[in-house]
């Protein structure tokens, strides 16, 4: 897609990348991997069967978690109402309460996002507001945008109108561990937005830290390559797995040439029907930003209203349909009508109704003829 509604969330785009509709614990190793010796993959092989029972225990879940981002100086002021975006003065921290999670089986998904706010709050304000509503039902993803991520409530504000996007569900994911992802890892390690699978890790070793904790250390390479019409970035990432905790991970660490190196960190508390729970993580973006994150309540194993699966785009919403494909000649644009029906719009018109910039406009179309 040449662009979209949701360009103002490039910064954390990769961290939202969805639910992959196959999950997939026994793929054979390749013919090529190098001989291990029997520790080296006896640990692994038991974390992963590990990971495997608890995925089969756990059918449903729906958590709810408020976060705490605490923006470096220097870098960009996200609820800055300007273009160019000014940059912090010092840090400053923004608050987000109420996001929303459900997952039913390995193919249905809903997360619900609010608004981020510049701390602390100097007037009343709905901070549960959905300002974003991401939902995931086998090969199709749908998500509907209808607010800003960043609010500037002491400053004038900002319209965003509201977006919609239609496209498949991608199957290739295997991003950085890091948001909302950290709630899937212990329930769903092999989703396409994480993709921890066997074969493509190996053993590091096994250590006991000053906190006389016993921990396992994994490591995967993922190679750069091709994605959404963009390139993924490569990086090495390693997971500290704690044989106390039934083998889950409790910290990570992802290392990239062109990405700030990640720190991350779950702490868990004790369910006496699941287990282990993780309760709160974080994620520190060295240099940048530091993600605190909170549960504030969880359900697992519960029945889930089939309508949270669902989702209609409201009359008047423009909508990016990329069920064909992304390239420019694919995605079809529409804007929905009271009756139902769908009134195909241009890439011009569609790029005006999001409020795109019209340079972006311009090129897109360019773009779009060339092909």
């Amino acid at each position: 897609m040449p662009f979209g509604c949701l360009q103002r969330l490039a910064r954390v785009a990769m961290a939202f990348f969805v639910l992959s509709a196959a999950t997939d614990f026994r793929r054979p190793a390749q013919a090529d991997d190098p001989a291990q010796a029997a520790h080296e993959a006896a640990v692994p092989d038991r974390i992963f069967a590990n990971w495997k029972a608890r995925h089969d225990r756990v059918h449903t879940l729906h958590f709810t978690w408020d976060c705490r981002t605490t923006c470096k100086k220097g870098t960009e002021d996200f609820s800055s109402t300007g273009r160019p975006r000014s940059l912090l003065d010092r840090d400053t921290v923004f608050e987000q309460s109420g996001v929303q999670l459900w997952v039913e089986g390995d193919d249905r998904m809903c997360l619900v996002n609010t608004p981020t706010f510049k701390a602390p709050l100097t007037q009343s304000t709905d901070r549960r507001r959905v300002v974003e509503r991401w939902v995931v039902v086998g090969n199709v993803t749908s998500v509907l945008n209808s607010g800003s991520g960043w609010e500037n409530v002491t400053g004038p504000g900002r319209e965003f109108p509201r977006c919609g996007q239609l496209y498949r569900t991608p199957t290739d994911g295997s991003f950085p561990i890091g948001g909302w992802q950290t709630v899937l890892l212990p329930f769903r390690p092999a989703y396409s937005s994480l993709s921890w699978l066997r074969e493509q890790c190996r053993f590091v070793q096994e250590t006991v830290d000053r906190d006389k904790g016993h921990y396992v250390q994994l490591q995967r390479l993922v190679e750069p390559r091709p994605f959404g019409g963009g390139q993924q970035a490569g990086y090495v990432e390693t997971v500290w797995v704690s044989p106390a905790r039934d083998d889950l991970v409790v910290r990570w660490k992802t290392e990239s040439p062109s990405l700030h190196t990640c720190l991350g960190t779950i702490n868990y508390k004790k369910d006496k029907t699941i287990g282990w729970i993780p309760w709160e993580w974080s994620c520190d973006y060295v240099g940048a930003e530091l993600f605190e994150f909170r549960v504030t309540s969880y359900a697992i194993n519960n029945s889930i209203d089939p309508t949270i699966f669902s989702q209609e785009f409201p009359a008047g919403t423009p909508v990016s349909d990329q069920m064909n494909g992304s390239s420019a000649k694919d995605v079809r644009y529409y804007i929905v009508q009271k009756d139902g029906s769908k009134r195909t719009v241009s890439l011009e018109e569609y790029g005006r109704l999001i409020g795109a910039p019209s340079r972006r406009i311009k090129q897109a179309a360019a773009k779009a003829q060339a092909k």
